[in-house]
């Protein structure tokens, strides 16, 4: 997800909620992700830790190459990890969630 570039992504949004993804605990978390739920189901780190799935690109970071040219900065999220998704399947719902600031 490409951020408006009127916006700042709050890294703090989700610190102090359970459960995480194994990421770093001492890593600020600012991204949600629900699978198969209405609620989120983890809360992910935005840091480059392998053990954790999500993780915010600054404005120009580079980005995986599947992600295109990073203008605004950006939030990437590994969908599928093994073992509670290993693989997207048809009427599978959920969503990604960060906040942001409006400048």
């Amino acid at each position: 997800m490409t951020r408006p570039s009127s916006t700042t992504f709050i890294p703090t949004a989700f610190n102090g909620n359970t459960p995480g993804d194994g990421g770093l605990t001492v890593a600020d978390r600012g991204i949600a992700l629900a699978l198969g739920s209405s609620n989120p189901t983890v809360y992910l780190t935005n840091i480059d830790d392998a053990s954790d799935r999500g993780r915010f690109y600054a404005v120009n970071d580079p980005t995986p190459s599947y992600c295109g040219t990073n203008t605004n900065g950006a939030v990437v999220v590994n969908i599928t990890c093994s073992p509670d998704l290993p693989k997207l399947v048809k009427d599978f719902y959920g969503f990604v969630r960060f906040c942001a600031k409006v400048k």
